[in-house]
């Protein structure tokens, strides 16, 4: 939604700046918040990281936030590796790399005690309209699956089929992909 570059140039704290992000709604959002703001040294397209074309030595940083990062690799085999390395021909030389992952303890810590899958429920606010979110997940070879199902408030549907497969990197992981790309 743009969040970050929008308050990095909300204080000052860049001179240009530029967002992707694969879903189109997210961009919408983040164009039209920044040019609220009068921001208009910020540029957010919609585009498939993966497929992108990244430009040679152009950025000074590079963030990957929200977990995203952990995404990249249960998509395509080999995709966190490649966008690395396209990441790291983009960077200027003492560039900048960040990646926020989320490595899920708690969630990992049930999953030693109770088995293979955990099955969870929660009752949300009584002003959100869905009223219970439940949640089936396992991990299995490193990658955490999610499944999760919504039964509305008012007309009790239920939204099945939302599923989230994340890599989850131990530190020791992480360092080698990252070493091996040159970072």
């Amino acid at each position: 939604n743009g969040r970050l570059l929008i308050e990095l140039a909300r204080r000052g704290c860049l001179l240009k700046g530029k967002g992707i992000d694969i879903a189109e709604s997210r961009i919408a959002f983040a164009r039209e918040w920044s040019a609220d703001l009068g921001l208009a040294s910020l540029q957010f397209e919609a585009e498939d990281a993966l497929r992108v074309e990244w430009p040679f030595d152009v950025y000074d940083a590079i963030v990957c936030i929200t977990g995203a990062f952990a995404y990249f690799e249960t998509i395509e085999a080999g995709s966190a590796r490649a966008l690395l390395q396209r990441w790291l021909r983009t960077l200027r030389p003492g560039g900048l790399l960040v990646l926020e992952l989320y490595p899920h303890p708690e969630v990992v810590r049930l999953l030693d005690v109770a088995g293979e899958t955990i099955r969870l429920w929660q009752e949300l606010p009584p002003d959100d309209p869905w009223r219970f979110y439940l949640s089936e997940i396992r991990l299995h070879d490193g990658i955490l699956v999610h499944d999760k199902t919504f039964i509305h408030r008012v007309t009790g549907e239920i939204d099945s089929g939302r599923r989230e497969r994340l890599r989850l990197y131990s530190a020791q992981e992480l360092r080698e992909l990252l070493t091996t790309v040159g970072l």
